[in-house]
């Protein structure tokens, strides 16, 4: 399964079908079945099924701030597959497709704070992704995002 992440800042939070579609298109020339969008910024949560039969879904921006909203444009051969998909916050989102009887997968999607955010603020993302990825009994669990700084770097880094 090809799971992509994309850094969506580039999609006004305004955006039109007309940027949708740009973007769709620009998926079109890579394969994919999923790919996780991050800063998509957009003020309410959105979720549609296209003509095409690709599933979009899309989470709000942080209310107080103009940052966040992570989400997954789930490619139409496996869209039907899609089990449950949930909006945690402006910055974790989990989609659960079922791939066959006995086989359902994760895909957390998460935005991280970045350096310059206060410490309490990347304590308690950091704290909420962990209990995301333990409390989840999926089998197969794929972590994807953006400003991956999770850790002390290694001196190899």
């Amino acid at each position: 399964m090809e799971i992509v992440s994309y850094y969506a800042r580039i999609i006004p939070e305004h955006c039109t079908y007309a940027d949708l579609h740009a973007l769709l298109v620009a998926a079109n020339r890579i394969e994919f079945y999923v790919i996780a969008l991050q800063e998509t910024k957009i003020k309410k949560t959105d979720v549609r099924q296209l003509s095409n039969g690709t599933l979009v879904i899309r989470g709000e921006k942080d209310p107080s701030r103009n940052v966040g909203g992570v989400g997954f444009v789930v490619h139409s051969s496996i869209a039907h597959l899609v089990d449950s998909y949930v909006i945690l916050s402006p910055r974790i989102a989990v989609l659960r497709p079922q791939l066959s009887h006995h086989k359902k997968i994760t895909i957390i999607n998460y935005y991280s704070p970045t350096d310059a955010a206060a410490e309490h603020e990347l304590n308690a993302f950091c704290y909420q992704l962990e209990e995301v990825i333990l409390n989840d009994k999926t089998y197969h669990k794929f972590v994807v995002g953006d400003n991956a700084r999770m850790g002390k770097a290694n001196e190899s880094e």
